[in-house]
């Protein structure tokens, strides 16, 4: 009688290893990674990671020529539905802008993000002169094409601020101790 001598090899032959390898790796990927997860009516964000853009024929048609008229700078706008409104996101010279319209078409409000060098010289000069020392550090600028409100971040070694200026008059809305970050 053969004494029994078990070697895993001599029952599997060598090819078989590379397919169970492959089975083993495709299982224990996550079923998420293999969907595209693309769906115009369903929420912007996917897995709260990417916004869904929308296609132009998406878009209130309304909404669109407005922002055509007042805004079109090179096309390169990008569109996405979010909690009841229409968004229209574009960059230009350093200042990222958002255009808010409501589900209907009707303009709501634009908001723009920049830094000092984009801010209007005579508000910069006016919060720097009630701040001496301090450095303007953001600004979020909130409009409705005829009135605007900033919100201006500004910045010393000891304190940051925040600043809000409405038709030329100035409220601090925040003061921290500013930590040197």
């Amino acid at each position: 009688m053969k004494p029994f001598n078990f070697r895993f090899r001599d029952y599997v032959p060598w090819m078989w290893y590379p397919l169970v390898l492959f089975f083993i790796l495709l299982f224990s990927f996550p079923p998420s990674l293999f969907s595209q997860n693309y769906s115009t009516s369903g929420p912007v964000l996917v897995n709260n990671k990417k916004p869904v853009y929308l296609r132009m024929n998406e878009v209130n048609r309304k909404a669109s020529r407005h922002f055509r008229d007042h805004f079109l700078i090179d096309r390169s706008e990008k569109w996405t539905k979010e909690q009841g409104s229409y968004i229209a996101s574009f960059n230009e010279s350093n200042i990222t802008t958002k255009v808010y319209y409501d589900l209907t078409g009707f303009f709501e409000y634009q908001v723009r993000y920049y830094g000092e060098y984009s801010l209007d010289n005579d508000i910069k000069f006016a919060v720097l002169k009630k701040f001496e020392g301090y450095e303007i550090k953001s600004v979020v600028e909130i409009n409705n094409l005829e009135k605007g409100v900033y919100f201006i971040k500004i910045a010393n070694s000891q304190n940051i601020k925040s600043v809000k200026f409405f038709e030329g008059k100035m409220e601090v809305l925040e003061s921290f101790i500013n930590g040197g970050m």
